[in-house]
């Protein structure tokens, strides 16, 4: 396999993209990277060109490049000396512009000739790209944070979501709060995480719970900083059991520095978003990080051993370390590979490719891929994690597993039949 960069990235005002359950397999290479397999024959020769589009990020430079050495990782074991088509990855740069989106879409598909398009897209961006595909009978994959629950305007058969699970982990860790810690929270975030519904799911399962949420701030959007005067004050006040937070970048730095140098330290437990708390975001820090409780579906040390063999595969070929958007790569690769398998490697094979992605059903690190609908309620396990020292590096330690209950159906439907936000930019890493 191999992948083709086409133009420069344009740096936006800020980023931020965040994370994911690995694709994972049994303990035998064989299994840990399945074989592309076909019931036609297919020409070996013939490339299969995937589309790949990507915002950058100025907090995560390397998540577009991890994405894609996530999927080279895979397609190189599962379709190397096969019998299956090797996959050509093209890639576009598309900012943060649905309308850039659509463009580069249109130039893969015409210009480059790609035959399917994948890559970290927001649903917002998913909408107008719809259209495209549809023209096209050409299918997205659309890698995503999970950071919004779809409206039903958002389906469309020729997108198939895969997210991360973000609002899931951040109801988990709502809903595990109000049941372990105590009843009343406080809530506070950045302007740039309230716009999405991954924030309202912490009310949300904290209320399911039986918890109530006494109080939410937004720190102004004009300035990174955050007013901790007004967040202490705030505290004072509403005397809440425990504090969600929601940051990211510099600001989550500073707010954890902060809090625990202020006199509620050791007192009001912090809770933060999952990737508020992501290994690369926490590097940084020292002991004053330590012990914060977050959600996600994943965690760089964990011990099983589907995910030690991940991190030792992708150490080997690309000589450091992955992150979660390297497994977001891995795992969208899979589910394309298992599309092409069903489709005799033909992805413009429509009805075998829609049965293909209905029914899959794979293990990763955290358990089964579970779809409904073409959006996965519970798409994997979600992890509780506890920061902690590595030999001598901040990590995330994996401290309990979270499986939100059945209540957290009728929380979908309920956000789904609410109007958003109308939050204008379309990514969470902008």
């Amino acid at each position: 396999m191999k992948t083709e960069r086409k133009n420069t990235r344009e740096i936006s005002r800020r980023k931020f993209i965040t994370t994911v359950g690995l694709a994972a397999g049994a303990s035998g290479m064989s299994a840990f990277f399945p074989m592309i397999t076909s019931a036609k024959q297919i020409d070996r020769h013939t490339e299969l060109k995937l589309g790949l589009l990507l915002p950058n990020s100025t907090i995560y430079p390397r998540m577009g490049a991890n994405l894609n050495a996530g999927m080279q990782l895979y397609f190189n074991h599962s379709a190397a000396g096969k019998s299956g088509r090797q996959v050509e990855i093209i890639e576009e740069d598309i900012g943060v512009s649905p309308r850039r989106a659509v463009q580069k879409a249109e130039k893969l598909i015409v210009e480059s000739g790609v035959e399917m398009l994948t890559g970290l897209i927001d649903p917002a961006v998913c909408s107008e790209l719809g259209t495209v595909c549809e023209e096209n009978n050409t299918f997205l994959v659309a890698s995503q944070v999970g950071a919004d629950i779809q409206r039903a305007h958002d389906h469309n058969p020729f997108i198939i979501h895969n997210s991360l699970g973000y609002w899931q982990s951040n109801w988990a860790i709502g809903n595990w709060a109000a049941k372990n810690i105590g009843k009343r929270a406080l809530v506070t975030a950045s302007f740039f995480e309230s716009g999405y519904d991954a924030l309202y799911a912490f009310n949300l399962g904290f209320e399911r719970g039986g918890g109530q949420v006494v109080h939410t701030r937004i720190d102004n959007h004009e300035s990174d900083s955050i007013n901790t005067a007004d967040l202490y004050s705030a505290i004072h006040r509403y005397k809440p059991d425990l504090v969600f937070a929601g940051y990211h970048g510099q600001a989550s730095i500073d707010l954890i520095k902060n809090f625990r140098q202020s006199a509620f330290a050791g007192k009001i437990p912090l809770l933060a978003s999952g990737f508020m708390m992501d290994d690369p975001a926490i590097a940084g820090l020292g002991s004053e990080a330590a012990g914060i409780k977050s959600c996600l579906p994943w965690s760089a040390v964990s011990d099983q051993s589907e995910s030690i063999h991940f991190r030792s595969e992708f150490r080997k070929q690309f000589g450091y370390e992955a992150d979660i958007f390297a497994v977001l790569g891995f795992d969208t690769a899979h589910l394309i590979s298992n599309a092409l398998d069903a489709s005799a490697g033909y992805p413009r094979n429509i009805p075998q490719m829609l049965n293909a992605f209905a029914a899959a059903q794979f293990d990763r690190q955290s358990g089964p891929l579970n779809r409904e609908s073409g959006t996965p309620e519970n798409p994997y396990t979600l992890f509780l994690r506890e920061s902690e020292s590595v030999e001598g590096k901040l990590h995330n330690r994996v401290v309990g597993r979270l499986f939100p209950d059945k209540k957290i159906k009728q929380d979908i439907q309920l956000t789904q039949a609410t109007l958003k936000t109308g939050f204008l930019n379309p990514y969470l890493c902008a």
